[in-house]
C-alpha cells in the first residue's frame, strides 16, 4: 500500500492522543477532542497536511464511534488493531506493561507500519447490512436488561413475598409487573378490593378479569407473610416496585414490533428493517 504517513490513536473518553509518522521518519505526538466537531476538524487538517497521499489510521477495535467518523473521508485507510495484539506489542518493549496515551498511541501506529501487510483494512458494510447488524445488537442487548432486571425482581420477590409470583405464574408476567406497582407486598394487597384489582388487570387486558381478581383476592386473604423483618420488607418491596417501573415502561419499545430472529434470513433481514422505520422505534 502507497501510504504518506501513519497515525496512531489512543482512544480516550474525553480526548484522543496521536501521533503521526511520516515516511520520512519525522513524528508528531498531539490530541484532539472527542467531540464531532473536534474530531472532523481534526481529520480534516491531516488532508490538508498530507494532500497527495493516503494516510493511514490505526485505531484498536472496538472504537465504533471514531471509526465511523473517520470514514466518510477518502484520503484515510483505517485499519483496527486487536486490543490484545496492541497489548502484547507493548508488553514486548516495555516489561513494565505500563500504559499511558501519547505512548501508546505511538506504539499502536507503529506495530501498523511494521505490520500492515498482514493487517485487515476496514472497509465498511453497505448501509442496509450495517443497519441489520447494528439492530440485531441493540435488540439483544435490551432484551438482556430486561431479563436481568426481571431475574434481580423475581430474586428480590423471593425474599420477602413469594406467593406473589405463584398467583401470576410467572416472573415475566406483565400482570405481575402491573400488579407490584400497585401493591408492592401482601399488607398493602390486602388493602386492594377486588373491583380495585380488576380495574388493574383490565388496564392491563387481561381476559375475565374479574374472576381472576376474585381468585386472587382469596389468595391473598389466607396468604402468610415469609417474614415480618420491615427492614428487608421495606427495602425489597421499594426495589419491586422500582424494577417493576422500569420493566412495564420501556416494554413497547424494547420489544413491540421488534421480529423474532426466526425464518429465512431474507424474511428477518425485510422484518427488521420494516420495524426500523416505525414511530415506535424511532421515539
Amino acid at each position: 500500500m502507497d501510504w504518506i504517513a501513519c497515525v496512531g490513536i489512543d482512544w480516550g473518553d474525553k480526548r484522543h492522543a496521536y501521533m503521526i509518522q511520516t515516511r520520512e521518519g519525522s513524528k508528531q505526538a498531539g490530541w484532539f477532542g472527542s467531540s464531532a466537531e473536534e474530531v472532523h476538524e481534526w481529520a480534516r487538517g491531516l488532508g490538508e497536511r498530507f494532500p497527495a497521499g493516503t494516510i493511514i489510521v490505526a485505531v484498536e477495535q472496538g472504537r465504533g464511534s471514531l471509526l465511523y467518523a473517520l470514514m466518510a473521508y477518502e484520503y484515510l485507510v483505517l485499519v483496527p488493531i486487536n486490543p490484545r495484539a496492541s497489548k502484547a506489542y507493548r508488553e514486548s518493549l516495555r516489561l513494565s506493561g505500563s500504559s499511558s496515551d501519547p505512548t501508546d498511541a505511538a506504539l499502536i501506529g507503529d506495530f501498523a507500519m511494521k505490520h500492515l501487510s498482514e493487517l485487515r483494512v476496514w472497509k465498511p458494510d453497505e448501509v442496509r447490512t450495517r443497519k441489520i447488524r447494528l439492530l440485531c445488537e441493540q435488540r439483544r442487548s435490551l432484551v438482556d436488561q430486561r431479563t436481568a432486571l426481571t431475574h434481580a425482581l423475581s430474586a428480590a420477590l423471593k425474599e420477602y413475598f413469594p406467593q406473589v409470583l405463584q398467583w401470576f405464574g410467572e416472573e415475566k408476567s406483565p400482570h405481575l409487573r402491573a400488579f407490584l406497582t400497585h401493591w408492592a407486598t401482601l399488607e398493602q394487597a390486602r388493602q386492594a378490593s377486588a373491583d380495585d384489582i380488576t380495574n388493574m388487570l383490565k388496564a392491563n387486558r387481561r381476559r375475565k378479569a374479574s374472576t381472576v381478581a376474585q381468585a386472587l383476592i382469596e389468595k391473598i386473604r389466607v396468604a402468610v407473610p415469609l417474614t415480618r423483618d420491615t427492614a428487608v420488607i421495606e427495602a425489597q418491596s421499594m426495589y419491586a416496585r422500582s424494577s417493576s417501573t422500569l420493566c412495564r415502561a420501556p416494554e413497547p419499545r424494547w420489544l413491540h414490533g421488534w421480529p423474532r430472529p426466526s425464518g429465512s434470513i431474507e424474511t428477518v433481514t425485510r422484518k427488521l428493517l420494516r420495524c426500523s422505520s416505525t414511530p415506535a422505534l424511532r421515539q
